[in-house]
């Protein structure tokens, strides 16, 4: 990759709240459509781009610099990394959570495609995602709260 030319920048904000990492949608010269970019301060400036792109959104030179806004629980939920079957269903053992125990909750559901669609997910998906409704449904079916389930979660990812 050579050396890009940034024609426009929008949407500079900070990316955390020390801030040390901006992001923003930046325009090349070299592309037709502007591209999310960002840079940290502790990253190695391979390119000169990256250097004008760090110096003049610090300088004020793209304008004011949105502050960082702390994600909402949705959104750190949406971040949370997919897990594989096998890291869910032994998360939930590690929980003291039997599998059989969601394939009966999924059962006591009442009938209808809402039903079989839940029981089509818990048996045959490969991998899950946080905001999956399967997950807040066979949750709070199990008297789990959101905090919860995000401990959960998290804690199944190493496995």
């Amino acid at each position: 990759m050579n050396n890009l030319t940034i024609e426009t920048v929008s949407d500079l904000r900070w990316s955390d709240a020390a801030h040390e990492t901006l992001t923003a949608n930046v325009k090349f010269a070299e592309f037709d459509e502007p591209h999310p970019f960002g840079m940290s301060v502790h990253a190695i400036r391979q390119y000169e781009h990256e250097a004008e792109f760090w110096d003049s959104a610090t300088s004020g030179g793209f304008g004011p610099i949105a502050p960082y806004a702390t994600p909402t629980d949705e959104k750190m939920r949406a971040s949370m990394p997919p897990l594989t079957a096998r890291q869910l269903r032994l998360g939930l053992l590690n929980a003291g959570i039997a599998p059989s125990v969601v394939t009966a909750t999924i059962g006591g559901m009442s009938a209808g495609p809402d039903k079989d669609k839940a029981l089509v997910e818990w048996e045959y998906a490969t991998t899950f995602n946080r905001i999956h409704p399967l997950i807040a449904t066979v949750g709070a079916a199990l008297g789990l709260s959101d905090v919860q389930i995000d401990a959960m979660w998290m804690a199944a990812v190493s496995l």
